[in-house]
Parts: C-alpha cells; structure tokens; sequence
C-alpha cells in the first residue's frame, strides 16, 4: 500500500461509488477497483459492501481503514506546505518570534531600525508562549526568538539583552501592605512571599516566561499561593487597580512603572527574588548567521535607548 493508495480509497468513501470516484481523480474505474482488492488481500480485510446499484458503503474495517486515511493525508498535506516553505525561504528572509506582549512594543522600531539599516532583509514575525517558541525554534520553524530566558537549553545560543526583577503590585487596601519594610538600598517597600499568604495573586498562564520565573521563586521558597491565571498584562492590572487581586510583575523595557499607582507597588524580598533575563536566542552555529548579527545588533540598539 502507498499514499496513492490510501487516496485513492478516501476518495471512493467520500463519494460512496467507484464510477462517481473513478470521474473525480481521472482514474479508469478497473484501477480503483484493483487498488481496492490490493489493499484488502494485503491486509486480509474488506474495505467495502455494495447496498443499492453501484453505491458502496465502509465495513467496520474500512472506517478504521478511511480514518487512518484521513490522519495520513493531513499529515502529508502538512509535510508538504513546511516543504514549500522551507523551498521559499532564501537568505534574506527572517523568521522572527517573541511573545505578543514583547512584539506590542518591540516590532516597530526594530522594523524601522532593520529598514534604516538593513534593508536586504524581511523580516516575518510570529507571536506565542515563550515555551512553544522554544520548541519551534528547536524544530526549524524559526529563525530566532527573544524570550524570558530562565534554564537554558545546550542546543540553544542565548544573548543576554537584560534583567529584571519580580515586584508585587498590590491591591488597594490590601492587608499585606502593614507588613512592609523597607531596605536602604531600595526605593520601594519591600514584602516577603509569606506576606501575600492571605492574597489572591493573578499571574500570568503556565508557559509564559514570567509564569516560569514565578514558579521557580514559589517552588525555591517552597511556598504556596493562592493563583489566577490570566494571560493579558493589561487585564492583570486592571483587576489589581479594580481591588480584586494582587499581581506578581516584571518591570522592564516592555513594561515599566510609568503607567502603575506607586502607592501600590511593592519590590520581592531580595532574598527570595530571582532574575528574570530577556534573550535573543538560536540554534547553536545560527549565531554567526548575518541575520542573527543584524537583528541582534538592533536590540541592543533598541533595549540600549530605554534602558
């Protein structure tokens, strides 16, 4: 049996008739009717009962056998599109991903920066969980990710571009807030995770990389809080602003302290916080692609600007 096989009987299931199959693939219907027999002999199975005329209608066999089938030809389907794009894509092309938060404020200028100073290039952007990015990057459908970086992977070559730290964004009112202190060298009170026990704390969904940040100070701490999953920043916030919750943040070139209430805002004990590092990131030996160089060169450029 082969791929031509195995569409040949898909099309005479879907059509219900060897002749109605037989005008839709432009095959003598003699061909299909021996591609049937030479499926069943070599699986010792019958594909098909004749009910009225010339109709035919799947044996219990044959529909394990058709969705079989249709798994197959979609996964053929598939195989042959990342062909065709693999074909297309030339050395001028970019695929680019990061997560949707980032591209909100990144995309722009490092368009605008690749056009000033790069303009051989196109760049193709891709948006998704800082976990799926890594596993299409792993797999070829990317050329290069800028992610929230925490265990990084020896297949993969990081840049480093900046680090941030976790802050609580306090709800209004909140009891935790009493139990403050402040350090010297820090600006903003500072609370312990212990001190949002009593808190209900909206974060953002498991496989973002500030979801795995937040996880591994939780799980270093060994402390346990009471978790929303909500994946948008802006709504995160304005349920903290609205008194419903409290958020655990990362401020930084993509979200910085402008736009929050600073009455509000709270940095992580310094003792339980961990770094957060955003990185530019490919396969090991693509870092010495000059698209890698290129775009690299960009965000730094960028991320050196709002630093």
């Amino acid at each position: 049996m082969n791929l031509q096989d195995i569409r040949y009987i898909a099309a005479i299931a879907e059509k219900g008739s060897i002749n109605k199959a037989s005008r839709t693939l432009f095959v003598s219907q003699p061909s299909l009717s021996k591609c049937i027999r030479k499926v069943e002999n070599e699986y010792g199975i019958t594909l098909f009962t004749r009910t009225k005329g010339s109709s035919l209608e799947l044996t219990p066999e044959g529909r394990c056998f058709l969705e079989m089938a249709n798994e197959v030809l979609h996964s053929h389907e598939l195989f042959e599109s990342r062909l065709r794009q693999l074909k297309f894509r030339n050395q001028n092309n970019i695929l680019f991903g990061t997560t949707i938060q980032r591209s909100y404020v990144l995309a722009a200028p490092l368009l605008k920066w690749l056009f000033e100073h790069y303009r051989q290039y196109f760049i193709e952007l891709h948006t998704n969980k800082t976990v799926q990015l890594e596993a299409d990057l792993l797999e070829g459908n990317l050329d290069m990710v800028l992610i929230g970086s925490h265990e990084q992977k020896d297949a993969l070559h990081y840049e480093t571009l900046s680090s941030s730290w976790q802050w609580i964004y306090l709800r209004e009112d909140s009891p935790a807030a009493q139990k403050a202190t402040y350090i010297d060298s820090l600006e903003f009170p500072v609370l312990r995770l212990e001190d949002l026990k009593d808190e209900k704390i909206v974060a953002n969904t498991p496989g973002s990389g500030s979801r795995a940040n937040l996880d591994k100070i939780l799980e270093t701490a060994r402390i346990e809080l009471d978790i929303i999953d909500l994946p948008n920043w802006d709504n995160r916030i304005a349920m903290v602003e609205g008194g419903k919750a409290s958020s655990f943040i990362r401020l930084d070139i993509i979200k910085g302290a402008e736009s929050l209430l600073k009455n509000q805002l709270f940095f992580l004990h310094p003792d339980q916080n961990i770094a957060s590092l955003t990185s530019f990131v490919c396969r090991q030996g693509f870092e010495t692609d000059p698209r890698f160089q290129a775009v690299l060169k960009g965000l730094k450029t960028i991320y050196k600007t709002h630093s």
